[in-house]
């Protein structure tokens, strides 16, 4: 009988991957500070995993890196955000879980538009991105360009960030002007947009119904400029129109009483030169004339048809 020495190394028992904690469903990281997502995986032989980022392979950078089965992001902005998708696989089989990460930052610029009225603008904006964190309030500067230069001035703070419309009062009209606009939240302040726009003439003006979301603005260094020239031109032309009817009554006095005096001269002429009523048998100067002894005026009767 032979014996054999030689002996049967068994195969290693494959083991499929196994992780050994689940990932949240959501992993929230702060804006600017750093974050590692960990996948910790078992099996036989060792699972490799690979990782994918909203569907696509994650790269390397001096931002972002991976380390076997964790993935460290410095200094976190709103482009890490997404769907991060952990894969291991060995022999034995693959397996796959992800997390949502969700950066909370300032608020994304906004989107804002402005329509200008009389001495009032009424701002729309949206808060397209609130940085995972709902807006708490919204900040405003403002300054006039045309037809002059001002600083900027604070407009108001804590504007409700949700409200989607502010109403600007106490502009001056036909003028042009400039708003930066910013939203925040309890992590910071989100980039300012600026916007222009101009305010129209009062024969196009109507009055908006600004409810309690609306500030009126404060002029500085001589606002309302344009307001005051307008009022003196008005106040001039009433002046010059006042003083013209006052010197056309005055000569229009001075014709009437010129008048009555000729009339009164010419009806003293006419009973001093005109004789008609004079007696016809006497002189002007009250001598009789001659020939005309006797000749006086006496009252004329009529009776039927005869007189005496």
């Amino acid at each position: 009988m032979v014996v054999s020495n030689t002996s049967v190394t068994p195969h290693p028992k494959l083991e499929p991957p196994i992780f050994e904690s689940l990932l949240p469903e959501t992993t929230i990281g702060m804006y600017q500070e750093d974050i590692e997502i960990n996948c910790q995986v078992t099996g036989n032989p060792t699972p490799v995993v690979h990782w994918f980022k909203d569907g696509y392979d994650f790269y390397n950078d001096t931002h972002r890196q991976t380390f076997g089965s964790r993935v460290r992001i410095q200094k976190l902005t709103g482009t890490d955000r997404g769907v991060y998708v952990c894969v291991a696989e060995n022999k034995a089989g693959e397996i796959r879980q992800q997390t949502n990460l969700v950066i909370r930052t300032p608020p994304s610029p906004l989107n804002v538009t402005i329509v200008g009225g009389y001495s009032y603008a009424i701002v729309r904006y949206i808060v397209e991105d609130d940085g995972g964190s709902q807006a708490t309030s919204l900040q405003m500067e403002l300054r006039e360009v045309l037809p002059r230069l001002t600083q900027w001035v604070a407009v108001s703070a804590n504007i409700s960030g949700n409200q989607g419309q502010y109403i600007l009062q106490g502009l001056d009209y036909n003028a042009s002007y400039e708003l930066n606009i910013w939203a925040m939240n309890d992590i910071g302040s989100g980039p300012a947009v600026m916007r222009g726009f101009k305010t129209l003439s009062p024969d196009k003006a109507y009055t908006p119904n600004n409810g309690n979301n609306s500030t009126t603005v404060a002029r500085t260094g001589g606002g309302g400029s344009s307001t005051l020239l307008f009022v003196a031109v008005i106040a001039a032309v009433l002046i010059v129109s006042l003083v013209l009817v006052f010197l056309l009554i005055g000569r229009l006095r001075r014709l009437l009483n010129g008048d009555s005096d000729d009339g009164q001269s010419l009806v003293n002429n006419l009973h001093e030169n005109i004789p008609s009523h004079s007696n016809p048998g006497y002189n002007m100067d009250g001598s009789a004339l001659s020939g005309a002894n006797g000749l006086e005026l006496h009252d004329i009767k009529l009776h039927e048809g005869t007189s005496k």
